[in-house]
């Protein structure tokens, strides 16, 4: 069977996004780098900004009661007690040359 065309200009997309996004996760290193102590940056092609995200570290015993509940949830799937819903949506992977 002949490849149809629209399966053809996707692969090559998401080809091109996955090497562009490469790319800019590379360059962010320097465009922080040039931002030196701002933490704003406005230019003909629209505003980079500096953002803070909190990443949290929760103490041990709130830990384990996740593991507890991760441990829960999974022998709910397994013994058939947990429902899930099930969607299709569409995977993509390329050739490895």
């Amino acid at each position: 069977m002949e490849t149809p065309e629209i399966f053809k200009q996707y692969a090559i997309i998401k080809n091109q996004i996955k090497e562009l996004s490469e790319k800019a996760r590379l360059m962010e290193i320097e465009v922080i780098e040039e931002m030196g102590e701002f933490d704003e940056v406005k230019t003909g092609d629209g505003a980079f900004y500096l953002v803070a995200r909190k990443k949290w570290k929760y103490p041990k015993t709130i830990e384990e009661m996740e593991k507890n509940v991760r441990e829960a949830k999974k022998e709910a799937e397994l013994m058939g007690k947990a429902k899930f819903l099930e969607t299709k949506s569409l995977a993509f992977r390329a050739i490895q040359s």
